[in-house]
């Protein structure tokens, strides 16, 4: 979900194909918008809670709302602490991409980009990022760096998203780097972005985020926005110096059904003998 949709009043449990699909469980994902009051979160997620049958629901709901996870604490189910998404955004007006320029030239990326080379460069540069999927046992930590594959891939397939990539001319060509976004309306949105660490320092990082916002500029854009882990500070620090400021921030939790948390291989199989 975007910023956008995240900062809509209001409560959704919705399901969750892709996922459900990708782990071979029953997959929902439950968002609690900003500005959603005390008395409708009292009101509805106890029986949401309750009720639900997922395997898993991805809850997410404003950082700033500290009582969500009491009241979606249900004997049947297990809550397990994912993260905490933290937004940043900037006028591309005033978005700076200081010195030293990429050795390499930054090109946009589209349909007709070569999948293998883009599922190359997600899986080196995100194979370490704390994404809240690292945080549950239960998920296949491969899988959910092939979905990052996959989010990719289709959003540069996407003619309304904007896209682009660096290529490495010192490691044979190969895709360096890459930075996906979409735009709605005045706003593009930046989903996944990093840099090998071949191009670590080169100004690269910076090249593809300047790359997408003049692409969305075209198309009416006028504010980036881009999110990334409240642990990921080295990054963050990075957004500092392009200008752009921390907006928003959101707790992910995962509520696990507990009969299936307890089949996990690392739980504890009865009393000591």
């Amino acid at each position: 979900m975007s910023l956008a949709d995240l900062s809509r009043p209001g409560v959704w449990l919705l399901p969750s194909p892709w996922d459900s699909a990708r782990f071979g469980l029953r997959i929902a994902r439950l968002v609690v918008g900003e500005g959603t009051s005390g008395d409708e979160l009292a009101a509805t997620l106890p029986g949401l809670a309750r009720d639900d049958d997922a395997d898993l629901v991805i809850a997410r709901w404003p950082a700033g709302l500290v009582g969500c996870g009491a009241l979606l604490t249900v004997p049947q189910r297990v809550l397990l602490p994912a993260d905490t998404l933290v937004y940043w955004a900037a006028d591309l007006d005033t978005l700076r991409v200081p010195a030293p320029a990429p050795r390499e030239p930054v090109r946009p990326a589209d349909a007709g980009s070569d999948p293998s080379a883009l599922e190359r460069v997600v899986t080196e540069v995100f194979a370490e990022y704390g994404h809240h999927y690292a945080a549950n046992p239960l998920l296949d930590p491969a899988l959910a760096l092939a979905g990052y594959a996959q989010w990719a891939a289709r959003t540069v397939a996407d003619p309304s998203s904007v896209s682009a990539v660096i290529q490495d001319r010192q490691g044979a060509g190969a895709l360096a780097g890459l930075a996906t976004a979409t735009v709605d309306g005045p706003v593009v949105e930046v989903e996944l972005a990093g840099v090998t660490a071949a191009l670590a320092g080169s100004g690269a990082y910076a090249a593809l985020l300047a790359a997408v916002a003049e692409q969305a500029r075209a198309r009416g854009a006028d504010r980036l926005v881009i999110s990334t882990q409240a642990g990921n500070i080295r990054v963050q620090r990075r957004w500092v110096a392009l200008g752009l400021r921390p907006v928003s921030a959101f707790t992910t939790v995962h509520s696990i059904r507990r009969s299936l948390w307890e089949q996990r291989a690392d739980a504890p199989q009865g009393d000591p003998a």
